[in-house]
């Protein structure tokens, strides 16, 4: 789990400034919503957010994903 939280921290360190990320339950860390507002192109001014989960076998199986809106 430690290894878990140490990837959090650097995927939150390396996110672009158009992103951010939400967790709704600070103990299921593998669970967590990434928010991206694009501030160039076509999408410039949209708000675009994603359900992310991550397997726990994750490096063998691949995460899943929603597009909430």
């Amino acid at each position: 789990m430690l290894s878990f939280f140490l990837e959090v921290q650097e995927m939150e360190a390396n996110l672009p400034v158009t992103c951010s990320v939400k967790f709704l339950n600070i103990n299921e860390l593998h669970r967590f919503e990434l928010i991206v507002n694009p501030n160039e192109s076509f999408w410039s001014g949209g708000r675009f957010v994603f359900s992310i989960e991550i397997p726990d076998d994750y490096n063998f199986v691949v995460g899943f994903y929603l597009i909430l809106n």
